[in-house]
């Protein structure tokens, strides 16, 4: 997969995600931090994953990598119980980290050549 079809699917599954939240929030009277939003987000998660390991392995990478991402998630929730706590600065660096890797293998640099 190419950079320009990882931006543009990736864009694309965003938009669709925040727009099937809102209107699900809208509709059902829902707030922000309701679980069943949670649950919807993972209805936008699977095509996101694939997405995600295609673009790893045109890097020629594991798509096993792609779970750094939910060991991100799982350290985000976790942290969200504790506040202020040292383990909220880990979480945040932690994401930083796995944004910016994100961002610089899966967005900006080339994939490998074909035949």
């Amino acid at each position: 997969m190419r950079r320009r079809d990882y931006w543009l699917l990736t864009i694309l599954m965003g938009c669709l995600s925040l727009a099937l939240s809102f209107a699900v929030r809208k509709t059902l009277g829902l707030a922000a931090d309701d679980p069943w939003i949670d649950a919807l987000n993972l209805v936008t998660a699977w095509p996101m994953i694939a997405i995600g390991v295609k673009r790893l392995h045109d890097r020629d990478r594991s798509g096993w990598l792609i779970l750094i991402v939910w060991l991100q998630a799982a350290v985000a929730m976790v942290a969200d119980q504790y506040p202020g706590s040292r383990l909220e600065l880990v979480d945040r660096i932690f994401s930083g980290l796995v944004n910016l890797w994100i961002l610089i293998d899966l967005g900006i640099l080339d994939g490998t050549k074909g035949p």
